[in-house]
């Protein structure tokens, strides 16, 4: 997208006459720019105008998500009350790989040098020239990317990169640049059974999941500019100061870019598991009533962003700096006990409802963590649908300096609900 903008210090005021408002209007009626001089000038004149940047982003994504699962269930007959049990095997890879890019370019004018004082008027679009914009405003001279974009094509020199840009354009890409793959792994066993007649149905079971994170990113490692001598100390000057290589260039350079990042040169591996029991009963109380208790493990998994590296090196201060690639899993016991009515109708008939929380959870142990609130996933198992893998990202604490990995924790909670049919 090309973009324009005024002379440099040419213009420094603007006066908007709120007298000249149409009825209703939510805009200025008249708008008027004055220079240093304090001379009216034309903002809408292509003579007045200057080529500014252009910007580009190229992204490539690409994912895939692949499961499979297998469901066994035998009744179990021989009992004197009906009951059944139930087994299942899942195994799901998931990958997401992330290539985004960002260019930007200054406009230097047909010969490369002009950019301050060539006229923009062979970029404008010629299309929508003296068209109404449709928002109050007098027609507005744009420059047209797809002009702008052959001009350049045939002459190179129109868009070039400064330094400063090529440096930020390699580095956001770097970090734009990553990779993940995950593997679940997942395996339950459960019964349900009815006693009292029918009226009571009770479900338990246990689900044992295990997941594997690959992580890539990039790695920074700005040690690397510095002298060091055969035995890996620094070499320093007379005041001690240490010595910058000739490679590395100035602060901020190509070249100090170069030599300091890498390109997917960081890695991880997280893995974790955990066997997640629940149990589930309902009760008919009566005719419109059911009364259902819960209880269930249940887990959170760490965002992809936490999983994937991106690591700063600083081994003179001994505390590198990482998005964490080691983030843990939150987990959740959640107790519950809930009325409703029997018949879906009943909502329709009209229902009040009231709900109470109480959640307590323990204080962040380390200090140099700064995290946000964790949200638990939903209940591990459903009666109507006991495997159920819905599994759901939570948000995990991100660490400062120096780098410290949180403990796991559970969150105890309790939940109230209760309806009435009206």
């Amino acid at each position: 997208m090309a973009l324009c903008s005024r002379p440099k210090g040419s213009l420094n005021l603007y006066s908007f006459d709120t007298t000249a408002f149409a009825p209703g209007a939510a805009i200025p009626g008249r708008i008027e720019v004055f220079d240093n001089n304090d001379q009216p000038v034309d903002w809408n004149n292509p003579a007045n105008l200057r080529g500014n940047t252009a910007n580009n982003a190229n992204l490539y994504n690409r994912s895939y998500t692949n499961q499979g699962f297998v469901n066994v269930r035998r009744a179990l007959g021989f009992l004197p009350v009906p009951a059944a049990v139930q087994v299942g095997l899942l195994e799901k890879r998931v990958m997401l790989d992330n290539n985004l890019r960002n260019e930007t370019w200054t406009f230097t004018g047909p010969d490369g040098a002009s950019g301050a004082t060539a006229p923009i008027e062979p970029y404008l679009m010629q299309r929508y020239r003296g068209v109404d914009t449709g928002y109050g405003m007098p027609s507005i001279n744009w420059m047209s990317p797809s002009r702008t974009f052959r001009a350049y094509q045939l002459n190179p020199l129109l868009y070039q990169q400064t330094d400063a840009q090529r440096v930020s354009d390699r580095n956001s890409h770097i970090d734009n640049n990553e990779n993940i793959k995950e593997r679940v792994q997942a395996g339950y066993i459960q019964a349900d059974t009815r006693l009292l007649g029918g009226q009571l149905r009770v479900l338990g079971g246990v689900r044992y999941e295990r997941t594997i994170d690959r992580g890539i990113g990039g790695l920074v490692d700005t040690e690397r500019i510095w002298q060091r001598n055969p035995d890996g100390s620094f070499v320093r000057n007379s005041a001690g100061q240490r010595l910058r290589r000739t490679e590395a260039g100035a602060a901020g350079s190509l070249a100090e870019s170069l030599l300091t990042r890498e390109y997917r040169a960081s890695f991880t591996k997280k893995e974790y598991d955990g066997a997640y029991p629940s149990i589930h009963a309902t009760y008919n109380a009566t005719e419109n009533i059911l009364v259902r208790a819960a209880w269930a493990k249940t887990y959170g998994r760490p965002n992809f962003t936490d999983i994937i590296p991106r690591t700063v090196a600083n081994t003179s201060a001994n505390e590198p700096t990482a998005r964490i690639p080691a983030c843990t899993t939150t987990h959740s016991k959640r107790p519950g006990v809930k009325t409703s009515p029997l018949h879906a109708d009943a909502a329709a008939a009209g229902a009040c409802a009231t709900a109470t929380v109480r959640r307590r959870s323990d204080r962040l142990p380390a200090a140099t963590v700064r995290s946000r609130p964790c949200v638990p996933t939903s209940p591990l198992m459903q009666a109507s649908t006991p495997f159920a893998m819905r599994q759901g990202r939570s948000c995990v604490p991100s660490c400062t300096t120096p780098v410290r990995t949180r403990p796991p924790r559970d969150r105890k909670s309790t939940r109230l609900n209760s309806s009435h049919r009206l």
